[in-house]
């Protein structure tokens, strides 16, 4: 009797360890899948839309991540997401919402599973108003011009565009680590030759083209101010295409908005040359230098005007 007491005792002691063992599995080497944000409210949308939000999520790991599959409740859709990250690789869950039949406040939701050993199951969330009689909220404004929008800086504080009102602006989707990134020396050349002239040259960070800008907003700052002594101002991180195409680049790429020099944007380093009065007057491809005769005859007669 005591022998199998002994036995059952040291069974016990046996799967607690191994219970311990795997709860405390060393990470180091693991994929870690971290979330921009889990939720999103889109406030006030009419019903019988359809709306979209466009999470990003991104391997803060050591190891490959994978996406086993994103499931959402009922109502929700998952239309597209990355299905591998790379270590420092970001990338997207585009989640959709079918309003009609709808009615009130409500929430949606979806589970991410992956590989990630410590959280292996995540959920994102999207918040709705659903009113029979709202108006899309892209109704409420339309803009007219470059000078109409606003983003964040780089330290994360708002930046309206009207404040360049009366300046000529280069506006150039840039990213560290691209084979055109010595462009930024071209680009700080030319702003410091021009800036007293009234020109503005904005550097916009984004990631579209592969995960070639995959940094935090201070890891940018601190490439460009290290590396290249940049002094233009520098945006927050967004996106220039897709889905969650920010705004701004909507206008600039939509051929309704900008019918002259409209088009998506081809690759990093694409830049656009907007006038005084916020109007877009020339579009130059990844290829052409900052500092050539062609930018630059542009840039002068610009600032003539």
């Amino acid at each position: 009797m005591k022998f199998r007491s002994l036995i059952t005792l040291l069974t016990l002691v046996a799967l607690s360890a191994m219970a311990f063992a795997q709860e405390n599995v060393p990470t180091t080497g693991a994929p870690k899948l971290k979330l921009e944000t889990a939720s999103h409210d889109f406030g006030r949308v009419a019903e019988g839309t359809v709306v979209r939000h466009v999470f990003k999520v991104r391997n803060v790991g050591a190891a490959e991540l994978i996406i086993k599959n994103v499931s959402p409740a009922c109502g929700c859709t998952a239309s597209d997401f990355t299905k591998q990250l790379a270590p420092g690789q970001e990338g997207q869950i585009t989640l959709s919402v079918k309003t009609e039949g709808m009615a009130g406040k409500t929430e949606r939701y979806a589970d991410v599973i992956s590989n990630d050993p410590k959280e292996p199951f995540q959920k994102l969330w999207l918040h709705l108003t659903v009113e029979k009689d709202a108006a899309p909220a892209e109704k409420e404004k339309k803009p007219m011009s470059v000078l109409d929008f606003s983003l964040k800086n780089i330290d994360g504080k708002e930046m309206a565009l009207s404040s360049f009102k009366g300046k000529v602006i280069l506006v150039v989707n840039v990213a560290s680590k691209c084979g055109f990134t010595p462009q930024y020396e071209g680009l700080q050349a030319v702003y410091a030759k021009y800036k007293d002239q009234g020109l503005v040259v904005l550097g916009v960070p984004a990631n579209n083209f592969m995960g070639q800008e995959p940094g935090t907003n201070e890891e940018i700052k601190q490439f460009c101010t290290l590396k290249y002594n940049v002094s233009f101002p520098l945006t927050t991180k967004i996106s220039v295409k897709g889905d969650d195409i920010h705004p701004l680049y909507k206008f600039l790429t939509d051929k309704a908005t900008n019918p002259s020099f409209g088009g998506d944007i081809t690759w990093n380093f694409n830049k656009f040359l907007v006038d005084r009065n916020g109007k877009v007057i020339a579009r130059f491809d990844t290829r052409e230098k900052p500092e050539s005769e062609k930018i630059t005859q542009a840039i002068e007669q610009a600032l003539k005007n």
